[in-house]
């Protein structure tokens, strides 16, 4: 977040899924950096940012689908696509060794019968 303006910053609001989390009063956005603390849920989220300057005029950015989490682990299981991406890799993978097994228990059936 970078909330800066030539005459000066009123108030700077955070809001994460619609929740007020944190306001910031004058040009304290410029004298250090603001930061939240979030809980690593891997679950999506929408972070808002509203600043309004000294003149009055006011900006908004939305940030969607903002994931938190402790591990890639948390992460890949919470995120549909990439789960979905998972389990079907690791199908393809199990067809793959039951397709060499099969061949491997044809080849010595035919070896067997070839003596």
């Amino acid at each position: 977040m970078d909330a800066k303006d030539n005459l000066g910053i009123k108030s700077t609001e955070v809001y994460v899924d619609g929740q007020f989390k944190d306001s910031w009063k004058g040009d304290a956005t410029l004298k250090s950096t603001p930061s939240l603390t979030f809980d690593a849920d891997a679950k999506s989220h929408e972070i808002v940012i509203h600043t309004i300057d000294k003149a009055g005029n006011e900006a908004t950015s939305t940030y969607d689908n903002i994931y938190v989490a402790s591990n890639w682990w948390q992460y890949a299981t919470h995120t549909p696509w990439l789960r979905n991406t998972m389990i079907f890799g690791a199908l393809v993978v199990l067809a793959a060794i039951a397709g060499a097994i099969v061949a491997v228990n044809q080849r010595r059936k035919q070896n067997l019968f070839d003596r």
